[in-house]
């Protein structure tokens, strides 16, 4: 990049003026060959260093745009985030005269602004008219494996939702364990559940009802924590 603006300095209106100067001089003195010498070595070193100046000017110009693009991108970055996020099963889990203690969302998230964004985690808010309260995620995804009676039973191990999130219009899936308070499953399904990913520059939302947690046989399957 120092060597495409070096060039186009030296090609520029500077060293051309410097030309137009020299040739009124040379014709000024065309007929004093000592005066043309000194004249000539003049305009030499003149041009000389005029060019080596002007490397500086271009290094100067590449460092200003690399810095234009640097400011751009961080700006872009920088944004409040969008992306798609879809609800790929949500599985209650509770004990028995208690209620749900938890709740497991597999989500998909899709990201569309800017081109890469971190997520600092996720949280859910569970509200209606007469109550409302806010769960942050756990960090123990691992712990825990879907199990599901297909053919007996089969067990897969939950992934957890990854929090960073490098390139636009890839997808990334995984779990998220949310713990609430003792809440029967009839109340839940009263309220409205919000989803939030929470990045470092914004928050992106799915709103889902809560008759999403519903239990039912439609293979949603349910919850076991692993042995320690």
């Amino acid at each position: 990049m120092v060597a495409r603006l070096w060039g186009t300095q030296i090609s520029g209106p500077i060293l051309a003026l410097v030309a137009i100067v020299a040739a009124f001089v040379n014709a000024r003195y065309a007929n004093d060959a000592t005066a043309t010498a000194i004249v000539a070595r003049w305009i030499a070193w003149s041009t000389g260093g005029i060019s080596a100046l002007l490397i500086l000017v271009a290094q100067y110009q590449a460092w200003s745009a690399e810095r234009d693009k640097y400011e751009t991108e961080k700006s872009k970055n920088e944004a409040a985030p969008h992306m798609d996020i879809v609800d790929l099963n949500v599985v209650p889990h509770g004990r028995l005269g208690e209620g749900l203690t938890d709740l497991f969302f597999n989500v998909r998230l899709v990201l569309g602004e800017p081109s890469q964004v971190s997520i600092q985690g996720f949280s859910l808010d569970i509200s209606n008219e007469a109550t409302s309260l806010t769960v942050n995620g756990i960090e123990d995804v691992t712990e825990w494996s879907l199990v599901k009676p297909v053919g007996g039973f089969s067990r897969s191990p939950c992934v957890p939702l990854t929090k960073e999130m490098s390139r636009r219009g890839d997808p990334v899936q995984g779990w998220v364990h949310f713990k609430i308070p003792n809440l029967s499953e009839s109340a839940v399904e009263r309220c409205t559940l919000i989803f939030k990913v929470n990045c470092v520059h914004g928050t992106c939302y799915l709103y889902l009802p809560g008759s999403r947690v519903r239990t039912d046989a439609d293979g949603k399957g349910m919850m076991m924590k692993l042995p320690s």
